[in-house]
């Protein structure tokens, strides 16, 4: 057991709740910029579940991989159901994954690509869909599509 971490590291959990101890990373990417995306997210596709997460230069949204919604309205009917107590074991068992990115390609102009997830079965990759200065614009532009048909039609 570990009873002090040492200077030059911090513990990190992933969106998947695993925990690291890793060296602290610089971080380029502003808490506006974070808030930006969380509220985004929030604002324009509705969606209550999802994790943000900042790699380096990259602000990726993950979303849930199974049906939430589904999830609760499959245990909604029982007697003895809770809705807070069945979404606090609902955080504890949902698995994520990664389905958006916000990519910082010019630290001094502010400048992002905003990417989504490519699934091909035989390489998971992203897809580049815009570039702008104005991160807002492509927050509001690109979040909407999120848990919605219309994301994979986006290329």
């Amino acid at each position: 057991m570990v009873k002090v971490i040492p200077d030059g590291y911090e513990v990190y959990e992933n969106p998947n709740a695993q925990v690291f101890l890793r060296k602290i990373i610089p971080r380029i990417i502003t808490d506006k910029e974070i808030d930006s995306i969380r509220n985004g997210v929030r604002n324009f596709s509705k969606i209550e579940n999802f994790k943000i997460d900042i790699k380096n230069n990259q602000i990726i949204i993950f979303l849930p991989d199974q049906n939430v919604g589904s999830l609760k309205n499959s245990f909604s009917d029982f007697p003895l159901y809770n809705e807070e107590k069945f979404n606090r074991v609902l955080e504890q068992v949902i698995t994520y994954l990664p389905m958006m990115r916000f990519v910082l390609i010019d630290e001094a102009k502010r400048e992002f690509s905003v990417e989504r997830s490519c699934f091909k079965g035989f390489a998971d990759d992203w897809i580049l869909l815009d570039t702008d200065n104005n991160l807002e614009r492509l927050v509001k532009k690109y979040c909407f599509y999120l848990n919605k048909e219309s994301f994979y039609d986006l290329i």
